[in-house]
């Protein structure tokens, strides 16, 4: 059974014209390959009017920022409105990209195939589920993948952006790229950060775009445009066409989980809190509420008798200390907050001209006291 399989996925990406392809040559069903299981089995459908939150740039900055940061929280989901406005996109895009992404992929099947690959090292790759091979049961949709700065790697030769999408495509990026910067800028503000904190921490770096097309589908209850998945890295900025399909799962206070449709709203984006930002931003959190709220229990001696804070990690490793020059102490500080998140400093007190006798003094004072 598995080598049949096996044997219809080498044919199908051998066609070399996606899925595409298969609708162009007047199929009636889906093809076993792309069926899939019931995708509501372990959560239901939300019922009509549940959405995702809508953060609006033509509000005053600290509301926008308190309601970015909210739904990061709770949704890791939202829509985007106004950015035209707030941060001078222009009011053809994304449409206009959208549009060169569809016209290349309804071009005719030999134009397409020329194109088709699964090597990323050009830079631009045309393919239809680059899992093919590994997942269970194929989606339906085609796509075209764009490394951009600084992970762009062009291939000897001229970069294969295909011809149709040569111009609004890199043009979209620009002005995603500062969705992108200004909604970093209002989590950090939402956080109680300054607003380049977030972007400071190098969460603008390396960047993919991903275009992907789905076409008409005979049957479409018994397939996927994409399965339930995360987003690992740290921020999508999503553009949807007018045609929906966009679900969210979320889980409440209570632990339920329900599908949400997100319908497409005219003129916003939607923004998908990657995991790797999620996880910082409910730690930075943590840490802003923990300092602010409860600052002795960081100040006092833990001990095997006293409070231990719950983001401390315990190892039976040494925990890294600095005790080096700058350019050194740098290095071995940024290992250490990507491997750890704690490390000690030592040679502070000569180094900044921190008198000798604190924290000590401060320490006895809440000793003292207590």
């Amino acid at each position: 059974m598995a080598s049949d399989r096996a044997v219809l996925v080498k044919a199908f990406d051998e066609s070399r014209t996606g899925v595409r392809g298969l609708v162009e040559s007047g199929i009636s069903s889906v093809p076993d390959l792309f069926v899939h299981p019931d995708p509501y089995a372990s959560a239901p459908l939300a019922p009509p009017g549940v959405s995702i939150p809508v953060v609006d740039l033509s509000l005053p900055t600290p509301i926008a920022a308190a309601a970015a940061a909210e739904a990061a929280r709770s949704w890791g989901f939202f829509h985007l409105v106004n950015h035209h406005r707030a941060l001078a996109v222009p009011d053809d895009y994304p449409d206009r990209a959208l549009a060169a992404v569809r016209a290349f992929n309804e071009l005719p099947a030999a134009d397409r195939a020329a194109h088709y690959g699964r090597d990323t090292a050009t830079g631009v790759s045309y393919y239809s589920n680059m899992d093919l091979y590994r997942s269970p049961a194929a989606s339906w949709r085609d796509s075209i993948r764009v490394e951009l700065e600084p992970n762009q790697r062009p291939g000897p030769g001229p970069v294969r952006m295909p011809h149709a999408c040569l111009a609004d495509v890199p043009e979209w990026d620009a002005h995603a790229s500062a969705v992108g910067r200004a909604v970093l800028g209002l989590l950090s503000e939402g956080l109680g950060l300054a607003p380049p904190a977030l972007e400071e921490m190098s969460c603008l770096e390396g960047k993919v775009m991903i275009c992907h097309y789905y076409p008409a589908c005979p049957e479409p209850e018994r397939t996927l445009g994409i399965v339930a998945h995360t987003d690992p890295g740290v921020l999508t900025v999503l553009a949807q066409d007018g045609v929906g399909g966009l679900q969210v799962k979320h889980t409440d206070e209570e632990g339920k989980s329900q599908w949400v449709d997100v319908k497409p709203v005219p003129g916003a984006l939607v923004i998908n809190v990657g995991d790797l930002l999620q996880t910082s931003l409910h730690e930075i959190d943590y840490t802003c509420r923990f300092m602010g709220r409860q600052l002795g229990m960081w100040a006092g001696k833990i001990n095997g008798n006293g409070v231990r804070p719950r983001r401390a990690r315990e190892s039976l490793r040494r925990v890294p200390h600095c005790s080096l020059p700058t350019p050194l102490a740098a290095a071995a500080v940024v290992e250490a907050a990507r491997s750890w998140g704690f490390f000690h400093l030592v040679n502070h007190h000569s180094a900044l001209g921190v008198p000798d006798d604190y924290p000590e003094r401060a320490l006895a004072g809440m000793r003292a006291f207590n």
